[in-house]
């Protein structure tokens, strides 16, 4: 049984469709639809927002060669700031020094390659857990950031949103999703002024042939 098996379980046994997004970051959505009122979930959203914005603004044919901290890491975009770019570079980088981890291999595949797994390094009891325990147990904060990064890596940080409608965290399946569900996308449409509009004109037209002579 593989990792994903692991720490999704709930996901796999469902029937419907799922997207790569949704596997892979079931666990950092998890945590952020319970965890709004910690401490840590400030940090959480705002490591989140720098990585996507810093996302949309490097350009992936320009690379740094100047001899400073940035030699290597990609250029902005032409048309947007480079202290911006630095300030995006600073925040992250200053979020993940916070944090202490270490790697584990979790399995091995038949193409003799080993799968390697970040840990929290206040979460040792990992090592020793169950399969059982393993499902069960909340992230921590540095669990969370691991997750981001994760994220970030497999090209999926982009699919992380919060849903316009309930404000709760989901994995996009589509590029221009911004509802959790048909429900919510509904919800957040009959709430608009445009269909209130539509439904007052409707409504009017309604009761005027209602009280028109033979119509039942």
């Amino acid at each position: 049984m593989n990792t994903t098996q692991l720490l999704r379980p709930k996901l796999l046994r469902s029937r419907a469709r799922l997207y790569a997004s949704q596997i892979y970051t079931y666990r950092l959505i998890g945590w952020l639809n319970s965890s709004k009122k910690r401490a840590g979930y400030g940090r959480v959203i705002r490591l989140i927002a720098d990585i996507r914005r810093l996302t949309r603004l490097v350009d992936t044919e320009s690379i740094c060669v100047e001899w400073d901290q940035h030699r290597g890491l990609n250029m902005p975009k032409r048309g947007y700031s480079l202290r911006e770019w630095r300030s995006l570079f600073a925040r992250i980088c200053k979020e993940l020094q916070c944090h202490k981890v270490f790697p584990q291999l979790s399995r091995f595949h038949d193409d003799g390659k080993w799968t390697v797994e970040w840990r929290s390094n206040a979460r040792t009891e990992w090592m020793r857990s169950t399969q059982a325990d393993l499902r069960e147990q909340p992230v921590t904060l540095t669990d969370a950031v691991v997750e981001v990064i994760e994220a970030a890596t497999n090209g999926f940080i982009e699919r992380i949103r919060e849903c316009l409608c309930c404000q709760r965290w989901f994995a996009a399946a589509l590029k221009t999703q911004v509802f959790c569900s048909p429900e919510c996308q509904r919800k957040h449409y009959w709430s608009s002024s445009s269909w209130k509009a539509h439904r007052r004109a409707y409504m009017r037209r309604y009761r005027r042939i209602k009280s028109l002579p033979n119509i039942k």
